[in-house]
């Protein structure tokens, strides 16, 4: 789960990201609590058309969430690659 060279100090000292180790459980804990929340509004609701309507905007969220932890995995890479660069200079 942690880098191989990972300390304590660095853990205190915030030199190494640890919440990329965690976007892997963060997504699917995302994912299954959109899906639970979505399937109670499906069965809470009124008639079909609103039972369609909600059964999109569950798929709209997963897609919401896979973009936003695949967003925060971008950033995260692009920090350990400046760290690189830096750790060269």
């Amino acid at each position: 789960m942690f880098p191989k060279d990972f300390q304590a100090k660095d853990l205190l000292y915030l030199n190494k990201m640890v919440t990329p180790s965690f976007m892997t459980i963060i997504y699917w804990l995302m994912s299954v609590v959109v899906i639970i929340a979505g399937l109670f509004s499906v069965f809470k609701a009124y008639n079909v058309g609103m039972a369609i309507v909600t059964l999109f905007g569950i798929a709209l969220s997963l897609l919401f969430v896979r973009l936003m932890c695949e967003m925060m995995i971008v950033i995260f890479r692009i920090n350990a690659n400046l760290q690189k660069i830096a750790d060269r200079e």
